[in-house]
């Protein structure tokens, strides 16, 4: 095997690392992404118990605080 042809192969290998690796983020962040999902849908719940009245906050009331 030339310098070269084993120069190309650790440099396969290394990529194969990357994608590897970078998968491994995308499932973490793909999960990161559902938890703060199911967190916030748990907090809209909260607030509308604390204030049943009102579906949303309006722009008028964060303006005025």
């Amino acid at each position: 095997m030339t310098q070269q042809n084993q120069f190309q192969t650790q440099l396969l290998d290394l990529l194969t690392e990357v994608i590897k690796q970078n998968n491994q983020v995308l499932q973490q962040n793909s999960q990161l992404i559902q938890i703060v999902v199911t967190q916030s849908s748990q907090i809209q719940e909260l607030l509308l118990q604390l204030n049943p009245d009102e579906d949303e906050l309006s722009n008028h009331e964060y303006l005025d605080s």
